[in-house]
């Protein structure tokens, strides 16, 4: 769970998957086969939410990958 960016990247890098479905599959989907989507999984009035913010894109690949984002902010408890 702590590199789902990673794998997300690779989706898009090696599968040709588009960002917005990538960040699906490691989020609401995830949250879906968990069976926790009705509190988890996307930003929605009522869910529970852990946020972070990013100094830039995890998935540009001109800037060396997704370990290169540094965090500028955490939100944490929904």
């Amino acid at each position: 769970m702590r590199r789902l960016n990673l794998d997300a990247a690779k989706v898009m890098k090696y599968g040709g998957v588009p960002e917005q479905d990538a960040l699906q599959m490691i989020t609401l989907n995830a949250a879906k086969q968990l069976g926790i989507d009705k509190r988890t999984g996307s930003i929605e009035v009522g869910k529970l939410a852990d946020l972070v913010v990013l100094d830039r894109d995890p998935f540009d690949p001109e800037l060396g990958g997704p370990s290169d984002a540094t965090v500028q902010r955490t939100m944490i408890g929904g």
